[in-house]
């Protein structure tokens, strides 16, 4: 009992002793933590600065989450993207794009090109093939040519097909013809040829001078422009058919040269007879239908005989709306009783009436 009452004392002497060496020694260090404690407190915080990815496939610096500082957020926002870095990306996905656009136009090229080569290929084929012959030749804008006629001068080949017509060679053939102005050749598919034209229209009748004294006189249609169309044999001219009256009510040129010879389809040169065309032309139509005849040995000399017997000394083609309404003029002043009429020179017309005869 005398040694446990010895001993206790002592172990708890030993740690009262230690807890107080400790408690102050804890006394002793408190006032140094705090003393860092607060310097570290007081001390101002470097942010952290996260620099740009280089990368193109790392995030830009739009893509940063709030949580995470960033240049931008302790600068107000003035820091900018990496330009170089955006455009590398935009390069990279046109790229991409592109050659994605290339990789779907390829297939439908190479099946276009395909298409084009058969449709071709089809298409020589169907021209050298007999598929679609030509059956029906239809004429469209005659009137004094017959129909007949024209399909036998158009000529269209026995072997000729919807494709293989040969339409400019139809066409010539049928431009060789006097009596066509104009003529154009169409398909109708599947067999058909339509010849369409257009017939040349009459100026006026010319007297022909005979070559000899047995000969007779003779009558030839000519166009506008001059060009000789055929001979007047009654009421066939050349190969077309005209009704009489039809030609009566034609103005007569007459009195021309002797060396005039008409050919079928040629332009005429004679001086007289130009002039003669040029005063039809330029004539009202109620002035023209009042001319019967034009006589025209040359342009100087060209003069009229109207329908009521009026002969007008007209001269060359020139002021011929002056000298046509001087011509309206003196035959209303002169009512029934004028005989002729000189206008060669258009401001001084002259006029002779059956009184100054008696």
């Amino acid at each position: 009992m005398s040694m446990a009452q010895n001993y206790k004392p002592k172990f708890g002497s030993s740690a009262s002793s230690d807890r107080k060496s400790s408690a102050s020694s804890d006394r002793k260090y408190q006032p140094e933590r705090d003393h860092v404690r607060a310097r570290r407190q007081v001390q101002i915080t470097t942010p952290h600065v996260i620099e740009e990815p280089t990368d193109e496939d790392s995030p830009s610096i739009e893509e940063e989450t709030s949580d995470r500082p960033t240049l931008r957020h302790f600068t107000g926002g003035l820091s900018r993207p990496n330009t170089q870095s955006s455009r590398a990306r935009r390069r990279s996905a046109s790229a991409k794009k592109k050659k994605t656009i290339s990789n779907d136009l390829w297939p439908r090229i190479l099946i276009a090109a395909a298409a084009l080569v058969v449709l071709a290929g089809g298409s020589v084929a169907l021209y050298f093939s007999n598929a679609f012959p030509i059956t029906n030749v239809t004429v469209a804008g005659n009137s004094k040519l017959q129909s007949g006629y024209v399909i036998k001068l158009a000529d269209v080949p026995e072997n000729s097909t919807f494709f293989r017509a040969d339409v400019k060679s139809i066409r010539e053939r049928l431009l060789a013809e006097p009596w066509i102005q104009d003529a154009s050749v169409e398909r109708g598919f599947p067999d058909t040829i339509v010849l369409r034209i257009t017939e040349q229209p009459i100026a006026a009748v010319v007297s022909i001078v005979p070559e000899t004294a047995i000969d007779k006189v003779q009558q030839w249609v000519i166009a506008p422009d001059g060009t000789w169309i055929a001979e007047v044999e009654e009421d066939v001219v050349g190969q077309a058919r005209i009704n009489a009256e039809e030609l009566l009510k034609l103005p007569k040129i007459k009195d021309i040269s002797a060396a005039v010879r008409p050919e079928p389809g040629l332009l005429e040169t004679d001086e007289g007879i130009n002039n003669a065309l040029a005063l039809l032309a330029g004539f009202s139509p109620e002035m023209r239908a009042m001319v019967s005849v034009i006589s025209a040995p040359d342009a100087v000399k060209t003069s009229l005989t109207l329908s009521n017997n009026v002969s007008v000394a007209f001269g060359a083609a020139e002021d011929i709306e002056l000298k046509e309404r001087t011509i309206a003029t003196l035959l209303a002043e002169h009512e029934g009783t004028i005989t002729s009429i000189n206008v060669r020179v258009a401001d001084r017309p002259s006029v002779r009436t059956t009184e100054q005869q008696t």
